[in-house]
């Protein structure tokens, strides 16, 4: 009873307070510095308590000689409490020294815990404050004679995670599939739970995941959505809400393989590999095709005797004696504009092994493709630098580095797919008998396909990064036949690509996010072509006008895509590789120049025609500097 009496009175008379000085900074950090305290003594009668700070621990003693005192700590964070949600742990002890009424507490302000109220008391405690909530510490005591003190040491607070972002609903029957990102402060320990809260109504799910399907909703009624982050040591403020959402008739879940941006990007990702693959190809391709014209070392092109008039030879420097040490009397045949000058075909130097060239070769393409219910429009550069070695008087061989970028648009809504692809290539060219050429060449490159796609249900962007893996190769036997100054060139080559696509997820604002499994392709093609060229000698150089026509036929095998969707994962679907052409009708114009300096170039454009709709659109230009 005379406990219940004390209490009443300490009540009436707890506004009359007086502070208290610190004498030291506490070990508090952050928001819990020395500042944030209000330390305050309770009087009734007589003598103030005090508060005592020594920096690592604080001690509250009520007043001697006086009853109905009190000492208190308060964390008032300038009257706003605890700005984030956590749980305070600390040590106490609780002494008294003479026999009387007193008690020790701590807790919130409005929601306090007795430590002890009848004898001294030590031990640990902690206390999970929320948002707002001011930490007290408090001992009193009613009999006038003795002090009772509480001592607060090794006081931590270990917060609650941040709130989460990028809440969003999506529609559903009586329920919605709510998502979000989660915070990238998850406070003082591991995420263990979110907790979703609808409005209007509070319907609620929770998981440890970032999406939870909120069930029990109205059809037609509007709501939002929060979301609160928990982890051991509390929960977060809630989340922003989330946009306004009315929950309808579960609409079907759309099929991938009938989406056009779904296929058209499909068909983006192989169609930059192939592009990639053809631009080395038509790149290696002609270099080979020029080494061709006088296959040596020494770089083919150089001590080249031009058949001009006599009065240009001697403009740049080439007399007969030079001509008749370079060029053996079987390799002359006559010019058609020169009827005493004769023209090399084939320089004779023997012996003369090692680096021969470097070459840089570079292919711009652009153009369209139809890949089913899309156009996709794409363009296209590919690089190719390389090393010629003259292995034997009859083998050529090379290195060669490339570089190729890629763009495709799908839609006008931003669906496209752009890629970027190193490579490393090794080629070589082979003539066993005169004027009779085998080239080859195989390689491997590395594509990074960036993807965009527009997911019309939710009308949002959506992206993903894929990776692809490719090896590529070709084997070609072509004939070099000269009629006066005119050069026949036909040739037949067979090229084959595999290419291997990792899995990947795409990532957005949606619930219709896809996930891709791996897939691989192959391409196995047959090309026949005739090429024609004429040289033209100045005193500058040789230019040779050059036209082409090539004909390619390919088949295409595997190229299955499965994919599911992330959030549900039972249901896979397939979709045939497709939008691809498989017949290709090509033709060339290019202007070629070389010079006895060891220095030859070609710029060309080229177009191409096939199935599936394909149309594209091609620029080259090479350099070379031989030795």
């Amino acid at each position: 009873m005379l406990k219940k009496i004390t209490a009443v009175i300490f009540m009436l008379f707890s506004l009359l307070i007086c502070t208290n000085a610190f004498s030291a900074t506490t070990n508090f950090t952050g928001e819990f510095t020395n500042a944030n305290w209000t330390i305050a003594g309770a009087i009734f009668g007589c003598g103030a308590s005090t508060v005592v700070d020594n920096s690592t621990t604080i001690t509250l003693a009520t007043a001697n000689n006086c009853a109905l005192t009190s000492a208190n700590y308060t964390h008032t964070n300038g009257g706003g409490g605890v700005s984030r949600a956590g749980t305070a742990s600390f040590s106490y002890s609780v002494t008294q020294s003479a026999n009387h009424t007193y008690e020790a507490l701590y807790g919130i302000v409005g929601n306090l815990t007795s430590i002890t109220n009848s004898a001294p008391a030590s031990g640990t405690a902690s206390q999970t404050v929320l948002v707002g909530e001011q930490i007290y510490f408090r001992v009193w005591k009613s009999a006038s004679v003795g002090v009772s003190t509480l001592t607060i040491s090794g006081f931590s607070y270990s917060y609650a995670p941040a709130a989460p972002t990028g809440v969003s609903g999506a529609l559903g029957d009586t329920q919605s599939v709510v998502s979000w990102t989660a915070p990238t402060d998850a406070g003082d320990g591991a995420i263990t739970s979110y907790t979703v809260t609808a409005s209007p109504g509070g319907a609620t799910c929770s998981t440890a995941s970032t999406s939870c399907t909120v069930s029990g909703l109205t059809n037609g009624t509007s709501y939002t959505f929060t979301v609160e982050a928990t982890n051991a040591h509390g929960t977060s403020p809630a989340s922003t809400a989330s946009a306004a959402i009315s929950p309808n008739t579960t609409p079907a879940i759309p099929n991938p393989t009938q989406d056009p941006t779904v296929t058209g990007q499909l068909a983006a990702q192989v169609t930059n590999v192939d592009n990639f693959v053809h631009a080395q190809t038509t790149n290696l391709s002609s270099h080979l095709n020029r080494l061709h014209s006088n296959f040596t070392d020494q770089g083919s092109y150089n001590n080249i005797s031009l058949s001009t008039p006599s009065e240009i030879q001697q403009l740049m420097g080439i007399t007969n004696e030079f001509v008749g040490a370079w060029f053996a009397p079987s390799s002359y045949m006559v010019a058609s504009n020169s009827s005493d000058l004769p023209i090399p075909k084939v320089k004779e130097s023997k012996g003369s092994h090692g680096m021969s060239g470097i070459w840089l070769e570079g292919t711009l393409s652009y153009g369209a493709i139809d890949a089913g219910v899309t156009s996709n429009k794409f363009t296209s550069s590919g690089l190719t630098a390389g090393m010629d070695y003259l292995l034997q008087d009859d083998l050529i061989v090379g290195v060669a580095v490339g570089f190729g970028w890629d763009s495709t648009k799908v839609d006008t809504l931003g669906t496209k797919t752009t890629s970027i692809s190193p490579s490393l290539s090794f080629y070589g060219s082979y003539s066993p008998m005169e004027n009779i050429f085998i080239d080859g060449w195989v390689g491997y490159g590395s594509t990074l396909l960036s993807n965009k796609r527009w997911q019309s249900t939710d009308s949002v962007l959506v992206a993903g990064d894929r990776r692809a893996n490719s090896f590529y190769g070709s084997l070609s036997m072509s004939g070099d036949f000269v009629v006066s100054a005119t050069s026949f060139e036909p040739y037949v080559r067979g090229d084959f690509l595999y290419s291997r696509l990792n899995s990947y997820s795409e990532t957005g604002n949606t619930t219709f996010l896809l996930t891709y499994n791996t897939m691989s392709f192959n391409s196995v093609s047959i090309s026949t072509g005739l090429m024609v060229s004429h040289d033209i000698q100045t005193s500058m150089g040789t230019f040779t006008p050059r036209v082409k026509g090539e004909y390619m036929s390919s088949s295409n095998s595997g190229g299955t895509q499965n994919m599911y969707y992330t959030n549900v994962v039972s249901t896979v679907y397939s979709l045939g590789l497709g939008g691809i052409p498989t017949r290709v009708t090509s033709g060339q114009i290019a202007i070629l120049y070389r010079n006895k300096l060891g220095v030859n170039g070609e710029v060309g454009f080229e177009f191409s025609n096939g199935n599936s709709s394909y149309i594209s659109r091609s620029f080259n230009a090479q350099f070379t500097v031989l030795f």
